[in-house]
């Protein structure tokens, strides 16, 4: 049930960065979903979160709930252990 809730969420939040304008109360009904459920999320749904989150441009009035959640995102990313360089990818 959360695996399909976090994959509605991703999806809702990448169709609101299309969205001309959403309420202050719509933007911080998505952000409290996504610092609730990012953690139990894989790594590429965090990076696809984190990216959608920046795309918003967030009114003078939601800015600080904005950079809240893309902090959040950011920090559930940097707790994954990094690739080893030149280790990542194959030609």
């Amino acid at each position: 049930m959360i695996r399909s809730f976090t994959g509605s969420l991703h999806l809702q939040i990448h169709a609101a960065v299309r969205l001309p304008e959403l309420s202050a109360l719509q933007v911080e009904a998505l952000a409290s979903c996504t610092e609730q459920l990012v953690g139990s999320t894989s790594f590429s749904v965090q990076a696809h979160l984190a990216v959608s989150w920046l795309r918003r441009v967030p009114s003078a009035s939601i800015s600080k709930v904005h950079l809240d959640v893309l902090e959040t995102c950011c920090k559930m990313l940097a707790t994954h252990a990094k690739s080893p360089v030149g280790q990542g990818f194959s030609a």
